[in-house]
């Protein structure tokens, strides 16, 4: 494979419960290397592949601020959402040696990435899906500096990068990112992953793209999306959005099954049996604590909430979305 992968994951605070899981995920994938910056020092298992650069929040945001003239705007984690188009920029000195660079989520588990993203596809691709919670771009000055481009009429990037709304500038969703990457070679494939929804608490999953309900099963690297008519689907990774599933399983295990609830032996059975709903009183409490989870999310301070009450700082995300930013 000629084409050499870095993921750059920005992450600081406790990392999450299930972290040990994804690192065995991504540790599979060894012809891909994942740069994590973060400020949780905890001992963890880090595979060969998974460079981990300690940092805090506050160094973190200097080495940002100086790679701009103006004041940048970065006062909580969450913001970095709009900073991950100017990865490739911003973080270039770490990027020398890579033919694509990419941002992801912790939130997901992966499969065998490099079986779904050959080399054919990336020889002739410059931007690879189009989801804030896993995208890939060619390692190139133009492409790293794509969102400094006029993007008339949205908003300018230093609006963006300067103010402290959040304006979903890596999603596909805003029409802002989608004007952005019009004239460039673009691969989009909803059949690679799974994007769970985030408000099934029962036995079951739901996935987003194809509307089928089932679960996850990993092993020795592959990932599997099993639907209750038994159909099996291999994909590249699976996105498990707004849940902070339990583990039930130990981590040297070869493989697991990831349901509504948290992490389970991988025997199918055993693990359907154990969950089906909610007859398992370790799944019930489970359940109910997921259910608390999303309640608390949803009552948080996070930008649906801020839209839905029109809380001041959200009032420029709102004239944005409506496309009323003209220059």
């Amino acid at each position: 494979m000629k084409n050499k992968i870095a993921f750059i994951i920005p992450y600081f605070g406790k990392f999450p419960e299930y972290f040990n899981f994804w690192l065995r995920t991504a540790g599979c994938n060894k012809n891909i290397d994942f740069l994590i910056f973060t400020d949780d020092q905890r001992k963890f298992d880090y595979p060969s592949n998974v460079k981990v650069h300690y940092m805090s929040f506050a160094e973190m945001k200097d080495y940002i601020q100086k790679k701009f003239p103006f004041k940048i705007s970065l006062e909580h984690p969450y913001k970095l959402c709009d900073f991950k188009l100017a990865y490739g920029f911003i973080f270039e000195d770490f990027l020398k040696t890579y033919d694509f660079w990419g941002h992801c989520d912790l939130d997901v588990v992966w499969g065998d990435v490099r079986h779904f993203l050959t080399d054919d596809i990336l020889d002739n691709y410059d931007k690879i899906l189009e989801h804030g919670h896993c995208e890939l771009y060619r390692n190139t000055e133009d492409i790293n500096r794509r969102f400094m481009k006029d993007n008339h009429p949205f908003v300018s990037y230093k609006e963006v990068l300067s103010t402290n709304a959040s304006f979903c500038f890596d999603e596909k969703t805003s029409p802002m990112n989608r004007n952005l990457w019009k004239d460039i070679k673009c691969y989009s494939n909803n059949k690679l992953f799974v994007n769970i929804s985030f408000n099934d608490y029962s036995g079951f999953f739901k996935d987003f793209n194809s509307g089928k309900i089932g679960y996850l099963c990993w092993n020795q690297g592959l990932l599997s999306y099993l639907s209750k008519e038994h159909e099996i689907q291999y994909v590249m990774y699976a996105h498990f959005q707004y849940r902070n599933p339990s583990t039930h399983v130990d981590e040297n295990e070869s493989g697991f099954v990831l349901m509504p609830t948290g992490f389970f032996p991988k025997e199918k059975k055993t693990a359907v049996n154990q969950f089906l709903f909610g007859h398992n009183i370790t799944a019930q409490k489970s359940i109910i604590k997921n259910y608390i989870y999303k309640i608390l999310y949803v009552l948080g301070f996070n930008r649906d909430f801020k839209r839905m009450f029109m809380i001041p700082s959200h009032f420029t995300y709102k004239k944005y979305w409506k496309g009323e930013f003209v220059k």
